[in-house]
């Protein structure tokens, strides 16, 4: 994602993933299922040429569209959710209207495509923190957070000493067993080298 400076800029780079992620979807225009006056609004994202409310509302429209072609519910896949808002966490000085208006439309988006959508089996969110979570104030409230400190999901996520071991072998970084090792004492890897 590139660097925001303004709410425009996050927006701007918000309709760039949405077309991108429309465009992978292009055959829901020839199915059959799908009613023309959807066809067009599903091209107007796949153009970019969408409003900001209708990029609030893109992951709903487009798991709807998929509900109908499919006949089922989707499950909603968004990797690094957090990210803009963490990017701009790590500005100095932080510009607090800026992450609030950020916060206030990732939030509104992540809610329309999660809590709001009858047409989502479920919406997985990856992220470093839960930071939207802590920093809005409705649309989050129905939140299940996993971390792999959690007995029942520390191995689902990271890698085994096995996985690790494999790695290395596969880098060929010299002396295997020292370089796993060396690592894990400078705090680098946290494994269960069992």
């Amino acid at each position: 994602m590139p660097y925001i400076n303004s709410i425009e800029d996050l927006i701007n780079a918000l309709k760039v993933k949405i077309t991108e992620l429309f465009r992978e979807y292009n055959y829901l225009n020839y199915s059959r299922k799908i009613e023309s006056y959807f066809k067009e609004d599903f091209n107007e994202y796949i153009s970019g040429n969408i409003t900001k409310e209708a990029l609030k509302n893109s992951l709903e429209f487009l798991s709807h569209l998929l509900h109908v072609h499919n006949e089922k519910n989707s499950y909603i896949l968004i990797d690094e959710y957090d990210k803009p808002v963490n990017m701009l966490l790590e500005l100095s000085p932080i510009n607090h209207n800026l992450l609030k208006e950020a916060v206030e439309l990732i939030t509104s988006i992540l809610a329309a495509a999660g809590k709001d959508n009858r047409y989502r089996e479920k919406l997985i969110l990856t992220g470093i923190f839960d930071t939207l979570k802590r920093e809005s104030d409705s649309g989050f409230n129905q939140c299940e957070y996993l971390w792999n400190s959690k007995p029942n999901f520390g191995r689902s996520f990271g890698f085994s000493g096995e996985e690790v071991r494999n790695l290395v072998a596969k880098l060929m970084l010299g002396d295997k067993e020292n370089s796993v090792n060396e690592n894990i004492r400078a705090g680098i890897m946290d494994i269960d080298c069992s």
